[in-house]
């Protein structure tokens, strides 16, 4: 056995017995060993037994999920993505019902194809309608866009007639 030793102003103390693994009969907190990074080994009465630690705990490949293992995520927040599935994260596609990535709002804008109406947008290119201030906004004879069924800027179609020399569809 060990006996205490006294180094500078810390005095040490050795453990009160052998160190045990979990499932095995402990003193003291001190002869239990933990078994991961994610767990602790705690002498809960006379029985050495592990705890998980807390989920968002660092460890060696991201965190704790609270179960003792240590996984790439624990939620969604923990991934560019916004998904976290069985402690992986996945990379966004335009169909996962989240607003990431490059999209402008949720699963349209950017490579997944153009909002509806009333979805945010960065560009006019995001809209259905080719017209964004922010967000999509259907086609008018005054948005300054060719747009719509409109021939040319602003005029033929449903809008009023082109002047000469814009575009039109047919003489009226």
């Amino acid at each position: 056995m060990a006996f205490p030793r006294w180094s500078g102003l810390i005095f040490l103390v050795a453990c009160s017995g052998p160190v045990v693994a979990p499932g095995q009969e402990c003193a003291s907190e001190r002869d239990c060993q933990a078994a991961s990074e994610c767990a602790v080994a705690e002498c809960v009465d006379g029985g050495c037994e592990l705890t998980s630690l807390r989920a968002g705990h660092a460890c060696a490949e991201g965190m704790c999920n609270g179960s003792g293992a240590c996984v790439e995520c624990v939620s969604g927040g923990d991934c560019s993505s916004g998904r976290c599935v069985d402690g992986a994260c996945e990379a966004d596609t335009c169909g996962d019902g989240l607003r990431n990535g490059a999209e402008s709002d949720v699963d349209c804008g950017g490579e997944c194809g153009p909002c509806a109406d009333a979805m945010h947008c960065d560009d006019d290119d995001d809209c259905r309608s080719a017209s964004c201030d922010e967000v999509c906004a259907g086609p008018t004879c005054s948005d300054g866009r060719r747009n719509g069924d409109e021939t040319d800027v602003d005029c033929g179609g449903g809008c009023p007639p082109c002047a000469p020399a814009l575009v039109c569809g047919v003489s009226s």
